[in-house]
């Protein structure tokens, strides 16, 4: 802001002299003033548009976490979390927070990397307990999340096994847990996914680490959108694993726009 503020006062300076030199020449000199103006003016723009026009990065990621990291908060903690881009560029990166953030807050929604491809934001913890993601993202495709677990009183462990009678393929597992929920306030089977959204083969145990203790949750596993369960955690303790049982039921036949076809004849092979 300030290099085009000098810009223009140099400016102004410019066709005062010019002005009270040359009164007759006056329209030539403000003629070479707006081309030298729009030359400046062309290039902040085209520099502009250069960063607008950067590439999407090949890779997003948090510093400090590896693929699966849990960040671990106590209420109102404040923290700076920084994203790194490669190749290093400027790109222009968006911030938001996901799930049950509650009353969790962002210093900023939108940054711009260095030239290090570095950004980064400053995220205050919820006041209570509390699971959910901050997404930093570039354009619509490219995106980096990073679960948050706040809790004053600890974490757990939750280990989920579906318990399945039916006869449909079941490819694998999705788990995830609701906070201050119950299974009679979801809506299913299937479910919708919770936080700390958990991915299992089919005969595996979907395992959710950094469960925050002080609060309850409904537990859900689906599979696809053709059979899904709930459970309820009830009171957890912390540094505990708890393992549940997870009841399955296929998803009903959806019958809605079904079309079927009728045809009447007479067969004539029988006498």
């Amino acid at each position: 802001m300030a290099r085009y503020l000098i810009r223009g006062s140099r400016l102004s300076l410019l066709v005062a002299i010019a002005g009270l030199g040359c009164a007759s020449c006056s329209g030539h000199a403000a003629s070479a003033l707006d081309t030298h103006a729009g030359t400046d003016s062309d290039a902040a723009a085209d520099s502009d548009a250069e960063q607008d026009e950067a590439p999407v990065p090949d890779a997003l990621v948090f510093d400090g976490f590896e693929r699966g990291d849990t960040l671990r908060l106590k209420p109102a903690d404040e923290i700076r979390l920084v994203v790194h881009a490669s190749p290093a560029a400027r790109y222009q990166v968006k911030f938001a927070l996901v799930a049950d953030a509650k009353d969790a807050s962002l210093d900023r929604s939108v940054a711009r990397t260095d030239s290090d491809g570095i950004a980064s934001v400053e995220l205050i913890a919820p006041s209570s307990a509390s699971l959910f993601t901050v997404r930093a993202s570039v354009g619509t495709q490219l995106k980096a999340e990073l679960p948050v677990s706040v809790s004053k009183d600890g974490f757990a462990t939750l280990r989920l096994k579906p318990v399945y009678a039916g006869l449909r393929r079941i490819a694998g597992w999705v788990a995830s847990i609701h906070p201050d929920a119950d299974c009679s306030s979801l809506q299913g089977a299937p479910y919708a996914d919770g936080s700390a959204k958990t991915e299992v083969g089919s005969n595996d145990t979907a395992v959710i680490k950094n469960v925050p203790i002080g609060q309850q949750f409904a537990a859900t596993l689906r599979s696809a959108q053709l059979a899904g369960g709930c459970i309820e955690t009830g009171n957890l303790s912390a540094g505990t694993v708890t393992e549940l049982d997870v009841p399955i039921l296929d998803r009903p036949m959806q019958l809605e726009g079904l079309k079927l076809g009728l045809v009447l004849g007479i067969d004539t092979s029988f006498r």
